[in-house]
């Protein structure tokens, strides 16, 4: 709708418009542009806040709220259960991966988000310390962790 006023809001960030109403093109479309800091989201309880559009035509106030959700580069982490030479791990990553790449240190590794291992042990050892490494990747970017995981014969 051509010239009609629109109000933006934003529960966090500074609207170019300051706030006023923007009038809208021959197209009926009206712009704002958001500007987010680091301070405004570590205010946030989460990664998702509110913007709304309010469109006034006569005497109609019309309004639409959006949810928006950030989303940030994973950081991986992960714990493991042993039992013997057979151990359990599991994903604990942030910020909502979407792929998983486990190294065992031992030659294999796994896609698994929640992969099981059975480790093996040289001859005349009993126990065996392996550095595994799980890397997880998502739109935004990829973060590794590694853990030395302690395995022993039963």
């Amino acid at each position: 709708m051509a010239d009609a006023n629109v109000n933006f809001s934003a529960e966090i960030g500074n609207l170019t418009s300051g706030g006023a109403f923007i009038t809208t093109n021959s197209s009926g479309q009206a712009r704002d542009t958001l500007r987010v800091t680091e301070a405004d989201i570590a205010t946030l309880g989460d990664d998702n806040f509110e913007v709304s559009a309010s469109v006034a035509t006569g005497d109609t106030l019309t309004t639409e709220e959006f949810s928006i959700s950030l989303q940030r580069q994973p950081e991986a982490d992960f714990r493991f259960d042993r039992d013997g030479l057979r151990v359990s791990f599991e994903d604990l990553s942030r910020n909502n991966p979407t792929s998983w790449f486990w190294d065992f240190d031992d030659g294999t590794t796994s896609t698994e988000q929640n992969p099981a291992h059975l480790f093996g042990l040289n001859e005349g050892e009993t126990s065996h310390t392996y550095l595994v490494r799980l890397t997880v990747r998502n739109a935004i970017g990829e973060n590794s962790i590694t853990k030395p995981v302690t395995v022993t014969a039963d």
